[in-house]
C-alpha cells in the first residue's frame, strides 16, 4: 500500500506544478514570436494539388533554415528561462522521478 500512497503523492505534486505553470502562462505578457514566412510548394497527388507552405523548413542544410531554427530556439529558451517556477518545478520533478519503483 505504501507504493500506492507514493504514487498518488507524485501524481498530485506533478499536476499541482502543471497548474502553477499554466497560471503563469496565462498571466505572462505575450512575447513576440519570430516570424515564419510561407513559401508555397505544390505537389499533385492522384490529381489533387496539395500546397505545403513550410516545406522549405525541411532542408536543414540551408543556412536560412538554420538561422530560422536558431531564432526559434533562442526565443523559446529566453521564454522558458523567465518562468519563475521553473527551478522549483525542475527540482520537484527531479525528486519525483529519481525515486525507485517499489516493484
Amino acid at each position: 500500500m505504501e507504493w500506492k500512497r507514493r504514487r498518488v503523492a507524485r501524481t498530485t505534486a506533478f499536476w499541482w506544478w502543471i497548474v502553477q505553470l499554466g497560471v503563469f502562462c496565462q498571466t505572462a505578457p505575450a512575447p513576440q514570436i519570430p516570424a515564419t514566412p510561407k513559401r508555397p510548394a505544390v505537389d499533385t497527388y492522384h490529381g489533387v494539388a496539395v500546397t505545403d507552405d513550410y516545406r522549405w523548413l525541411e532542408n536543414y542544410a540551408d543556412p536560412i533554415v538554420r538561422a530560422w531554427s536558431d531564432a526559434q530556439n533562442h526565443f523559446t529558451r529566453k521564454y522558458l528561462d523567465a518562468v519563475p517556477v521553473r527551478a522549483s518545478l525542475y527540482d520537484q520533478l527531479k525528486q519525483l522521478y529519481s525515486q525507485t519503483s517499489p516493484r
